[in-house]
């Protein structure tokens, strides 16, 4: 009969022989695509065995210091390949076993390493209440020992979860005041990231000519062998600035080159946001047939892979579709879907999306009421967003509104309060000129834009609020001057 003692050590030798297989595939992962080859091979081979032992270890920590630290170390030994081959729910599991292992060890430093993985999973998953404890958790320990990159780390988490709850200047500063730690460092791919921060609150806040350089920076510095997985997203943002310039042809290249490296690397956490993009590009086209392959993919890959916001993103932009075909019951089951989901965390940008695509479908479905019901919670979460773009992405739906309720002479003042040319939702925009014209004809439209072109935004959304709750005719006070 095997004696305890040695099956223990059996056990351990075994743990430690896979965790040496681990840390032989994690190195290769990072050292371009030749050597991801021989890492993902090594992984097909020897996974299974790695993460049996790796929740043996976990089991066993509170038992005995040596399992505390083997499943410290293959925390620390599997960045790379739990960010390549898990799910986000497996992911978190992982790093909440280390984050054990880390303090059952007496680890400090590891501690702070796990507490910023764990944050980063919990913000993926949409869980911002964790974000927000793993995260000022890491910043009170950080401070306590003068450990910068920490605070970095804890301070980029920090920009994260304002830039999801629709704080974005507050996200702005957060992601610039890791940015400057991350360079006093030198720690060029965390100043990376800190850049794609600011440059997706950037977009998110109509600058999108500054958004297009944070992106343009973070790709040249991510153009390096081993550096493909940021690379994916530097190049999708300077994809989507590039739509929001009006550039579509060339966006759509840029995504394109996204899905290509994504599926190259084989990395689904990012090829499913990516093929989202693509496909929203090609709507913006008016490539509904094209766009409609790319959206069900990156709507399957994201569900499993990537981040609660991707697959929100997904969802509505494919509901959307839906509604330009006049599918109205696939269009509503993909846009209550994702106000389902959004309900379960705080993501008010795509709330507000929902809403505005809602209010859209119960009109075409002559719901006047639901309709008028959604306009109201996508204008109230606009203004509170406070962002240029999404204030004015509601004033088109209610000039649809207006237009479809026999209103088209306010519908046409509308539109052309809203002075710069629509770089987003053109197929929706040709909707609505289209029937602006068969209302008014080609001359009295034009007369009726330029009237609309002296409201203030402010005035516009005053009668968007008389109109979405009381149903009747707003009356605009043309002598409204601009700003």
């Amino acid at each position: 009969m095997i004696s305890t003692h040695t099956l223990q050590t059996t056990h351990r030798r075994l743990a430690t022989h896979y965790l040496t297989q681990l840390r032989t595939a994690d190195a290769a992962l990072v050292k371009g695509i030749p050597n991801k080859q021989y890492g993902n091979g090594l992984l097909a081979k020897e996974w299974v065995h790695i993460t049996r032992w790796q929740q043996h270890a976990a089991s066993h920590q509170q038992q005995s210091k040596d399992w505390a630290f083997i499943c410290r170390e293959y925390g620390r030994s599997a960045a790379s390949v739990v960010f390549f081959t898990c799910t986000p729910p497996q992911r978190l599991a992982w790093w909440i076993a280390a984050l054990g292992g880390a303090r059952q060890a007496g680890d400090p430093v590891s501690e702070r390493i796990f507490l910023n993985k764990l944050s980063a999973e919990y913000s993926t998953l949409g869980q911002l209440e964790k974000v927000r404890e793993c995260s000022l958790e890491l910043l009170d320990l950080a401070q306590r020992v003068n450990d910068q990159m920490a605070v970095g780390n804890a301070v980029y988490q920090l920009a994260t979860l304002a830039e999801d709850q629709g704080r974005f200047d507050e996200a702005s500063e957060q992601f610039e005041q890791a940015r400057r730690i991350f360079e006093r460092f030198k720690h060029h791919m965390k100043t990376a990231r800190a850049l794609h921060g600011l440059g997706r609150v950037a977009d998110y806040q109509g600058r999108y000519a500054e958004a297009h350089q944070y992106f343009l920076r973070c790709m040249q510095i991510t153009a390096q062998p081993g550096w493909e997985v940021d690379h994916c997203y530097a190049v999708q943002g300077v994809a989507e600035t590039l739509s929001h310039l009006g550039k579509i042809d060339e966006a759509e290249v840029y995504y394109r080159q996204a899905v290509n490296l994504s599926r190259k690397i084989d990395f689904r956490f990012a090829l499913g946001p990516a093929l989202i993009g693509l496909a929203s590009c090609l709507l913006e086209q008016g490539r509904l047939e094209d766009a409609l392959p790319h959206f069900v993919e990156g709507i399957t890959l994201t569900r499993e892979h990537s981040a609660f916001r991707d697959l929100l993103h997904g969802l509505i932009s494919l509901g959307y579709l839906y509604w330009q075909q006049g599918e109205l019951p696939a269009a509503l089951a993909h846009l209550q879907e994702a106000l389902e989901q959004v309900h379960t965390s705080e993501f008010p940008v795509y709330e507000a999306r929902a809403h505005r695509c809602l209010s859209l479908i119960y009109l075409d479905q002559n719901a006047l009421d639901q309709s008028k019901q959604h306009l109201r919670m996508a204008l109230a979460l606009s203004q509170t967003l406070s962002t240029q773009p999404e204030i004015e992405s509601v004033i088109p739906c209610a000039a649809y509104l207006a237009l479809r309720t026999g209103q088209a002479e306010t519908a046409a003042l509308w539109s052309g309060a809203i002075t710069a040319q629509p770089n987003q939702d053109r197929p929706f925009h040709d909707r609505l000129h289209q029937g602006l014209v068969q209302s008014h004809g080609q001359r009295r439209l034009k007369k009726l834009l330029s009237q609309g072109r002296s409201l203030t935004l402010e005035a516009v959304l005053v009668q968007v609020t008389t109109v979405s709750e009381s149903g009747t005719r707003a009356n605009i006070d043309t002598s409204v001057t601009m700003k």
